[in-house]
Formats: C-alpha cells, sequence, structure tokens
C-alpha cells in the first residue's frame, strides 16, 4: 500500500508517497512508519512537547521521538519562584534532567 503525505514548504503544496508503513493493529488501516515519514518531511519541524513537576534527583522522561531531537527547551512555570534544572542528558528515547523539588516545568523537544 502506498500511502500519500502532504509536505507543505515555503508556501508550496506537493504530494510525497511513503513506501514503508505498518499496519494500525484493531484496524485495517496502514499507518507510515515514522523513519518513512521523516525522509519525506525532512527540513520539516516535529515536536513534542509536555509538562512535569520537579523531584531533586534525576528523573527520565519520553521525548516521544525514536533518535536525539535537535533540540530541548526546558521552560519552568512557576512564576516568581527559583527553579533550578541541572545534569540534563539527552539519548534515543528519552532526556535525564533534575529539576528543583515540586518546581513545575513544560518541556519541548524538536526535531527536523
Amino acid at each position: 500500500m502506498v500511502v500519500k503525505v502532504l509536505k507543505y514548504l515555503n508556501g508550496t503544496l506537493t504530494e510525497q508517497a511513503a513506501c514503508t508503513t505498518i499496519a494500525n493493529p484493531g484496524s485495517d488501516d496502514v499507518l507510515p512508519t515514522e523513519q518513512a515519514v521523516r525522509e519525506l518531511v525532512s527540513g520539516i519541524l516535529l515536536r513534542h512537547s509536555g509538562t512535569s513537576t520537579g523531584t531533586g534527583s534525576d528523573q527520565v522522561i519520553s521525548h516521544g521521538f525514536t533518535a536525539v531531537p535537535k533540540k530541548l527547551e526546558l521552560i519552568p512555570l512557576d512564576v516568581g519562584e527559583s527553579t533550578v534544572f541541572s545534569s540534563r542528558t539527552v539519548d534515543t528515547t528519552h532526556f535525564h534532567i533534575t529539576v528543583s523539588v515540586g518546581r513545575n516545568f513544560a518541556w519541548v523537544a524538536e526535531d527536523w
């Protein structure tokens, strides 16, 4: 099955075709694999995000990609409170971070 992917770049909409697909469990749909989509839409921004609360020790958070994202942004959410981010590392599926106890933060991971 060929899955069509539309790509919008610099004001132009073009049609691309993915050749690698996987079955969607529980349905008759077939979806393109993440790698096939990445190859077709190279240069297009992909973004995953979330929120968490600091524990004061190492936290392991899934960033949603299958490779190390090109950008990881950490945003403190507690206005007027000091939030310390330390010992950040990023691997192909997660990022590890230590954040002040009880401090809320958002994260945004991006790849293109």
